[in-house]
Formats: C-alpha cells, structure tokens, sequence
C-alpha cells in the first residue's frame, strides 16, 4: 500500500487549444486508496476498544525524537507511506486525552526553581 501517489489528468482548455496538465488530489489508484482507508478505520476501532488495557501515556523514545528533528523530505512517500510514519512515529505515543485512566496535565509557569 505504500506506492500510491498524487493522481496527474489532463485536461483540454479550449481558449488556447492546447492540452494542459491539471494536477488533482485524488488517488491515481481508487482501490488502493480503499484498502488503505479501511486499514485505518480498522486501525482506529481496534485501538478504541482496546485502549483500557493500554498505558495512558508514553514517553517518546529518542531515535524517533531525532526523526523529528531531521529535514523534510524532498519527495513525499505516498499516503501508505506516510501511514505507516503515523503507526510508527505519533501512534505509538499518545498524549493521554484518549485514555479512561488520564486525569489530566499540570502545567507549571516555566520557570526554574532555585
């Protein structure tokens, strides 16, 4: 699922008679957009249910901390590669809001104390 890019039409404009490319948003692939979008919804009711028994937080290992900090790719990976980033890279690490468990964060004011 990690090939699908941005899909390229051509589209005829007619007031300079020639053909100009027109890019577009949807998948080049439908099917595989599907099967990618029904992963996810899986993904997403399976996590649901299961999130009693899970940590309410975790803390961001430093490889993928150092991920974050690296430059932007120049080319994209395509919408199943930038899924499985998300599965690898924020999934795994939640924020506690989701969870029965969390009761919440204490700010402090962002001073240290002498």
């Amino acid at each position: 699922m990690g090939g699908m890019m941005i899909g390229t039409t051509v589209k005829d404009v007619a007031s300079h008679d020639s053909v100009v490319p027109e890019e577009t948003l949807d998948p080049a692939d439908w099917e595989e957009f599907r099967e990618l979008a029904h992963a996810m919804v899986d993904r997403m009711i399976d996590y649901q249910r299961d999130v009693p028994g899970t940590p309410a937080w975790r803390p961001v290992p430093e490889e993928v901390d150092e991920r974050f900090r690296e430059p932007a790719p120049k080319a994209g990976v395509g919408a199943g590669g930038a899924y499985e980033d998300y599965l690898k890279m924020v999934f795994p690490y939640p924020t506690g809001l989701h969870h029965p468990r969390w009761w919440g964060w204490a700010g402090g004011p962002g001073l240290r104390w002498a």
